[in-house]
């Protein structure tokens, strides 16, 4: 015999998702207060990237692209609700550093507007140290 679903675990499913999504996009909308674009992607953009917004890494949903304005963040869809791409331009980084963690190289970006930090593989940033180097960024 079926019994529907008890309504109060309905309820918990639903505000776990609200929380869940708050806290995942709450780095982001952060940086979208500061860099929201309406932009197209650029034409290097490299989709289904991993990185770290803040302390959210997104596995295989972040797409990377590389201007002379700066970075170009989105996330794919359908995990796009509510989060608008960026453009963070080069003159908002502060410093670079270089990490590494299981043998892959990464580049953890310190913003000096927002208190949050990327970290990008070395892979996607490729090309970007002639923008970078031209604001005067140091990379430690």
């Amino acid at each position: 015999m079926n019994h529907p679903p008890d309504p109060m675990i309905i309820i918990l499913i639903v505000v776990n998702a609200i929380i869940f999504w708050f806290l995942f996009s709450r780095s982001w909308l952060s940086l979208a207060k500061l860099y929201k674009t309406n932009q197209p992607p650029p034409h290097n953009i490299r989709r289904m990237r991993q990185g770290y917004v803040g302390w959210i890494r997104y596995r295989g949903a972040l797409n990377i692209g590389i201007t002379h304005e700066g970075i170009y963040l989105s996330i794919m869809r359908p995990f796009n609700i509510g989060t608008p791409p960026l453009l963070i331009p080069w003159r908002a980084i502060d410093r670079i550093e270089k990490v590494t963690s299981f043998f892959v190289q990464s580049y953890r970006l310190h913003l000096k507007d927002n208190k949050t930090t990327l970290i990008l593989n070395k892979e996607d940033l490729e090309g970007s140290q002639l923008y970078y180097r031209g604001q005067g960024i140091e990379l430690l």
